[in-house]
């Protein structure tokens, strides 16, 4: 192992690995048998690049290994690797004082790099405590969007741009509700951002619509001070909501083809013992919303109804279902759709209509909503109330 030491980081070869990194005893023992590490704790993969954990004198370490497939990739790589354009963009950030996690160094040998973060401890996804915690308690709701809308105004005020902002790309400290970014790979600093790229960022909040009316909306917006009024943030706001309806319908054939096969993460696709096709739908942090053990359960009837229906038809509702629900508007929702045989189907529902999310709004911002994603017919007598959360009660003629 070979140490050039250069500012706050040093320069050292490894196994013909060529590192920057903060300290060199963070690669030890580990370094020496990466690959078999990175079989053993790997926490997600694709073609191109892995991401596993490792752990060193009590601490824990994100090792984000990147290995391009393509010559033109290749090539790049050799020049500009991935993980030091993400490196530097990780200085960057810390130098202007935003929020991310700590980089502790990287690597590069040919065209394959890697890049080392340490842990943040007690912090989990933005986007998954958001959906399975933060909207479901008042308190915590509150205290997430406050939290959130001071880390907002902080990137937003930088003058930084990042190419693909959004609350998967962010970590939440639960202890204290900090926020940090995470994924720092393609941030330029610009000064003054150009309108398009601007609102692309801005974009972000449309991930909560489903879980926050008008007037929260218009909340973030103003403490983030992108807005100057209630009336100014609502015009914001719809044009997010108008956005977003727009991304929906452009990947929308994608969507309903990976719904159907269960190739996405919208559903589970697989067949019974008895040889029915079975559908189960997934919540938004991607978990059963059913268990299919219970639906031959004799305590089924307790919580859940059957409606049995030709199978054209319950495809129909059961794909409309998902749409009204990456519009991330309320209804009343198939948690399962069974195939009886080649002519006949059966969608299971829950008794009563729920959320775990916690909404107050009016018939008429509700009836904004649907509009705002480019549903236009009158629902007004489609519409009914659980809870406190309007929702829509029959769809079967929305989308025709």
């Amino acid at each position: 192992m070979d140490h050039v030491a250069d500012g706050k980081f040093q320069e050292i070869k490894v196994n013909g690995w060529d590192w920057s990194i903060s300290d060199p005893a963070i690669l030890d023992p580990w370094f020496d048998t990466w690959k078999q590490v990175a079989k053993k704790n790997m926490v997600k993969s694709s073609r191109v690049r892995a991401v596993f954990k490792v752990e060193n004198k009590g601490s824990v370490y994100f090792v984000k290994y990147n290995h391009p497939v393509s010559l033109t990739s290749k090539i790049r790589s050799s020049f500009v690797p991935k993980s030091k354009s993400e490196f530097n963009s990780s200085m960057l950030l810390h130098e202007h004082g935003i929020p991310s996690i700590e980089i502790c160094g990287w690597a590069k040998k040919g065209s394959e790099s890697m890049l080392i973060a340490r842990e943040l401890e007690n912090s989990v996804n933005a986007r998954t405590y958001w959906f399975t915690e933060a909207c479901t308690r008042v308190e915590l709701k509150e205290k997430f969007l406050d939290s959130f809308s001071v880390f907002f105004r902080s990137f937003m005020s930088s003058g930084f741009y990042h190419p693909d902002f959004h609350l998967g790309n962010i970590m939440v400290r639960k202890d204290d509700m900090s926020f940090f970014l995470v994924d720092p790979y393609g941030v330029e600093k610009k000064g003054r951002l150009p309108g398009s790229q601007f609102f692309k960022m801005v974009r972000i909040i449309g991930a909560f619509r489903g879980e926050i009316n008008d007037r929260e909306a218009g909340e973030i917006l103003l403490k983030a001070r992108l807005a100057k009024d209630f009336k100014a943030a609502n015009e914001v706001w719809y044009r997010i909501l108008e956005a977003e309806a727009a991304d929906v319908e452009k990947v929308w054939d994608k969507r309903k083809l990976q719904i159907i096969t269960g190739k996405g993460n919208y559903c589970r696709v697989f067949k019974s013992c008895l040889g029915q096709g079975i559908s189960i739908r997934n919540s938004m942090d991607g978990q059963a919303m059913i268990d299919n053990r219970i639906l031959m359960d004799e305590k089924f009837d307790e919580s859940y109804e059957n409606e049995r229906m030709p199978e054209a038809q319950a495809e129909s509702q059961w794909l409309k279902s998902f749409k009204l629900q990456f519009h991330r508007l309320a209804h009343n929702m198939p948690l399962a759709w069974i195939k009886i045989n080649d002519t006949e189907s059966i969608l299971v529902f829950a008794r009563k209509a729920s959320s775990n999310s916690i909404k107050a709004e009016t018939v008429g911002e509700f009836l904004m909503r649907c509009r705002a994603a480019g549903i236009r017919m009158d629902l007004s007598r489609k519409l009914a109330e659980s809870d406190g959360r309007i929702y829509i009660a029959d769809y079967k003629d929305i989308f025709n």
